[in-house]
């Protein structure tokens, strides 16, 4: 595909983000999509057969680009404490950032296929495996001490989201924040 054509089906997917967020996959209109887009409804068809098709591809789309996001995020941070804060901010500024897209996911489950759903599982997979990896350095540098890292990076992930469900949904008060929390998983709760 050329780069004017990568650049609008681009455009489109952008588009389509902002309008199946704010009117839901079933009354989202496909015109509407070509309005926001700055393209015709029939330059759509020629990207996207349908508008499952469009809504498959931009939760792809969007999933891309919060790997690229992450990975640009992180990459050169050599100390195991400092990839995991940073990922953890990374993680609430993409909420912030990027709302309309987590929530364009959520609300729409019926629309994710077996494909999308497996797509988001091995995204999920990738993280958890780069999560435990930097806590495996971690223990080498001895920054961590002796744990099982995989089961680390389970607890840091689920403490990640729970951060970002809560920056989502504009929780983010006293019981969230997300220094504390890290704080918490850098240094446990014992006194022993």
């Amino acid at each position: 595909m050329a780069a004017k054509e990568e650049a609008r089906k681009e455009d489109i997917l952008k588009a389509s983000i902002r309008v199946f967020s704010k009117e839901g996959f079933y009354n989202a209109r496909m015109e509407d999509i070509a309005v926001a887009a700055g393209v015709g409804k029939g330059t759509i068809y020629e990207y996207f057969p349908s508008k499952k098709v469009l809504f498959q591809e931009m939760m792809r789309y969007a999933v891309e680009m919060y790997i690229a996001e992450v990975e640009r995020h992180i990459t050169g941070i050599k100390n195991a404490k400092e990839v995991l804060s940073s990922f953890m901010r990374f993680n609430i500024d993409f909420m912030r950032e990027h709302a309309e897209i987590a929530k364009v996911v959520i609300s729409q489950p019926n629309e994710v296929n077996e494909e999308i759903m497996e797509m988001f599982m091995n995204v999920r997979h990738r993280i958890e495996e780069a999560i435990a990896s930097v806590i495996i350095g971690g223990i080498s540098s001895g920054c961590f001490r002796k744990i099982k890292p995989h089961i680390a990076a389970m607890a840091f992930l689920a403490m990640v989201s729970r951060v970002a469900a809560a920056t989502l949904y504009n929780c983010e008060h006293e019981e969230y924040n997300a220094v504390e929390m890290l704080d918490i998983f850098f240094h446990g709760i014992s006194m022993v």
